[in-house]
């Protein structure tokens, strides 16, 4: 979020941030901390193809901007909010290596255990699925 409290159409506010009012951005970024991508977020986008939800799309958006080669080697990461199994599917068929945290109403059918199983693991405890296609 940058910080903006003047009048614009793209201005927003998101309530329970550090910065509330201001422009809403998205960026994809290398491991080294480099802005690759980036694009500003203005509300209601109806350009983006709806397949993977508002992340998934706006993730999308950002790889097919910047140009990133398949199949070389290259590691995504995703927070929470952008992650699905869908996404992680179409990545997979498309040659790229993705990873993240997924939220626990996007698990679908996903054979994982119970949150209360989870809560009684130690802290930094994992548990791991590969299917093979």
């Amino acid at each position: 979020m940058v910080p903006y409290y003047g009048i614009h159409y793209a201005k927003q506010y998101v309530r329970g941030k550090p910065i509330r009012f201001g422009f809403k951005n998205w960026a994809l970024c290398s491991n080294e901390g480099y802005m690759v991508s980036f694009d500003i977020d203005t509300g209601k986008n109806s350009s983006l193809e709806k397949r993977f939800g508002v992340g998934g799309d706006i993730f999308l958006a950002l790889l097919h901007q910047t140009e990133v080669p398949k199949n070389q080697g290259y590691k995504i990461y995703f927070d929470n909010y952008f992650m699905s199994l869908p996404l992680l599917a179409y990545l997979s068929a498309q040659k790229y290596c993705a990873i993240g945290t997924i939220r626990e109403n996007r698990l679908e059918q996903c054979p994982v255990s119970s949150k209360k199983s989870w809560n009684k693991e130690r802290r930094g405890s994992y548990k791991f699925c590969v299917s093979v296609d």
